[in-house]
């Protein structure tokens, strides 16, 4: 290799969108600036996963490490998805690349991160529904006016997060 010419990258064009509850995802290393014969030993690609989505409970755990091996000139990192019951917004997987093994002339490129995202497939048909408890309040009392804030459509589904609202009197 000629010192510094070349890198390894990453790139999403396998699959970078994912989607409850199989339609999997994969991004792949790759080198870029030599040719695979050149490769005289495997190139071990260390890599970290950050994002939204958590590892072991939105897809499945994968090991951080891959391996370019000699004569090849890419490795690919399959994501599979776990399906669950939450009803999410869309979650994100970052994946950056961080240390090559063993160094040579090699290097991590400029592009050493992409992002891939994880789709819920829970229905998002939800629907706020106030209803009047104590409608007639007093500016001067006793009553205070009383309203019930429920959630319909999603019910049979866990929330994975707090659901705000404004209003105006």
């Amino acid at each position: 290799y000629g010192p510094g010419n070349t890198q390894v990258i990453i790139n999403t064009a396998l699959n970078d969108n994912l989607a409850e509850p199989n339609n999997n995802g994969s991004f792949t290393i790759t080198l870029s600036g030599a040719t695979s014969n050149e490769l005289t030993q495997p190139i071990i690609v260390s890599y970290t996963l950050a994002g939204t989505a958590i590892q072991g409970t939105d897809y499945v755990t994968v090991t951080g490490t891959a391996a370019i091996a000699v004569s090849q000139s890419s490795a690919t990192i399959n994501l599979t998805t776990i399906d669950d019951a939450i009803l999410e917004d869309l979650e994100t997987i970052t994946v950056t690349l961080t240390s090559l093994t063993p160094v040579l002339a090699l290097n991590i490129g400029a592009q050493n991160t992409t992002t891939l995202n994880i789709v819920d497939n829970e229905a998002t048909n939800a629907t706020l529904i106030m209803t009047a408890i104590q409608p007639n309040a007093s500016e001067t009392g006793p009553a205070n006016a009383t309203y019930l804030v429920s959630l319909s459509g999603a019910t049979s589904h866990t929330l994975s997060q707090p659901i705000d609202f404004t209003y105006t009197a």
